[in-house]
Formats: structure tokens, C-alpha cells, sequence
């Protein structure tokens, strides 16, 4: 019963408005988080480019390739899921969540 009354009230709150503000809120932290997968990348990429021992290449300089890689895919994925599910939008709103503390 609880959880039917909240899922009114996020409906009836989340208006076009709030929509709007959670794709440019949503896509800017994804977009900074695939930045950072981005540099992670390069910068694994360069450690195991111009690193001296070859332990070192493959103890360090292989797993930040593949955290970039992984955090690059998944963000992208994020960007993509943001502007197809406006439902998920709705359910994350930050919002509408604010509006359920008073």
C-alpha cells in the first residue's frame, strides 16, 4: 500500500519540467564519468607504452586500460539509457525525491 502511494505521488510530481532537468543532470555526471574512463584509458594505454619492465606493463598499466574500458562502456551505456527509458528517468528523479522530505 505504502509503495502504491509513492508511486502516485512520483507520478503526479514528475512533470515535463523535472524531465527535462534530469536528462541534462543525468547526461553531464555520465558524460564526466566517461571522461574520466576516457583518461583512464590513455593513461593506461601510455604506462604501457613507455614503461621500462615488462612486470610493470602488465601489473599496472594493463588493469587501468581495462577500468578505463569498463567505465568508458558502462557510461556510454548509461548515455544511451537516459534518453530511450523515460521511465527510468522518472523512478531516479532527483526531483521528486526532494519534494517526499517535507
Amino acid at each position: 500500500m505504502k509503495n502504491e502511494n509513492l508511486k502516485l505521488k512520483i507520478e503526479r510530481r514528475h512533470n515535463l519540467l523535472h524531465h527535462a532537468g534530469m536528462i541534462i543532470y543525468s547526461e553531464i555526471v555520465n558524460l564526466a564519468w566517461f571522461l574520466a574512463g576516457v583518461v583512464l584509458t590513455v593513461g593506461g594505454l601510455a604506462i604501457f607504452k613507455f614503461a621500462q619492465g615488462e612486470f610493470f606493463k602488465l601489473a599496472v598499466g594493463l588493469p587501468i586500460i581495462l577500468i578505463g574500458v569498463s567505465v568508458g562502456l558502462f557510461k556510454f551505456h548509461e548515455i544511451i539509457l537516459v534518453i530511450a527509458r523515460p521511465k527510468r528517468l522518472k523512478a531516479m528523479c532527483i526531483f521528486c525525491q526532494k519534494d517526499f522530505n517535507k
